[in-house]
């Protein structure tokens, strides 16, 4: 069985879609990614966007990986937080 941050408890991931569900819209991803990202930083929230992983991530730079989760958020304050032990 893997570990995922989706199924902690308080869950700090998960997965969105814009409505209606497209996945193949990159377009209205980003859209989405935008509002979710622009919000948080109002709240003082931090997110991990899915769409920009990689090495020296930028929060909107879609270009510097191959793999893209678009759908994908992460509260980055609790993921800074995780225990590293394995249990």
């Amino acid at each position: 069985m893997t570990r995922s941050r989706h199924n902690g408890w308080p869950s700090t991931v998960v997965d969105v879609a814009p409505w209606p569900i497209d996945w193949d819209d990159v377009d209205a991803f980003l859209v989405l990614a935008g509002y979710m990202l622009a919000t948080t930083d109002r709240l003082g929230v931090e997110l991990r966007w899915g769409g920009s992983w990689g090495p020296g991530e930028q929060r909107f730079n879609v270009h510097r990986t191959r793999f893209h989760d678009f759908g994908h958020v992460e509260l980055e304050e609790a993921v800074d937080k995780s225990p590293t032990s394995s249990v």
